[in-house]
């Protein structure tokens, strides 16, 4: 069977999410088959965390901002993996899990992995939702900086806040810089540029064709 995009970005807010496309739900790409599994051990290789049921570090903050933000994106199709899928690192200064929504007639499935961080008062915030797209766009990135070591990788490419004004929407705050990644489907094709920047300039950009992987 073969598997189309599909994202509810009209209601969830596209642009954050790094995507630009003139009608996202009429959009046919196909893509090749592969499994949110595949995307979280790449991202667990890429990152040093920890699987756990739920935050040690302030729970019931965890537990009180996670659901909301979970019912959030639950009115838009997108449900936890599992309730026990919870990624976190640095010394629980974070934390990322994958959300999927499934379309059943149609075969297909998308990603979202939102981003939390906790505060200096100990509280958890969310940080960014990131999309399929720009999963495998971290990905990417980190395997053209794997000469550098996995804490520098990981300062360099996870989210930590907004980026400053004049990024653009797609970008965010990494501890060592920024990061910028926008897919664009058109014509049945997605095209996603990502761009990584240190405090001492750019030390990643590519453009390259989407293999965004939607099978869950």
């Amino acid at each position: 069977m073969k598997r189309r995009f599909f994202i509810q970005g009209t209601t969830i807010g596209t642009i954050g999410l790094g995507i630009i496309s003139p009608d996202l739900l009429a959009f046919p790409a196909n893509f090749e088959h592969g499994s949110v599994a595949t995307w979280l051990r790449q991202m667990s290789w890429t990152l040093t965390v920890q699987r756990r049921t739920l935050a040690m570090s302030a729970p019931e903050s965890f537990k009180q901002i996670t659901s909301g933000k979970n019912e959030y994106f639950a009115n838009h199709g997108y449900h936890p993996v599992s309730e026990t899928c919870y990624f976190f690192g640095d010394d629980e200064q974070y934390c990322f899990y994958p959300l999927v929504a499934r379309h059943t007639a149609s075969g297909t499935s998308d990603l979202l992995l939102p981003v939390y961080r906790r505060n200096s008062q100990h509280q958890w915030q969310p940080v960014q939702t990131l999309s399929g797209f720009q999963v495998e766009a971290l990905i990417k990135a980190s395997h053209a900086l794997r000469e550098k070591s996995p804490a520098m990788i990981q300062s360099l490419l996870f989210p930590i806040g907004k980026a400053s004004i004049g990024h653009g929407a797609a970008a965010y705050a990494t501890r060592e810089g920024t990061v910028s990644i926008v897919t664009r489907l058109k014509d049945g094709r997605a095209t996603t540029t990502c761009s990584v920047t240190s405090r001492d300039g750019k030390v990643f950009h590519e453009t390259f064709p989407s293999h965004h992987t939607l099978a869950c």
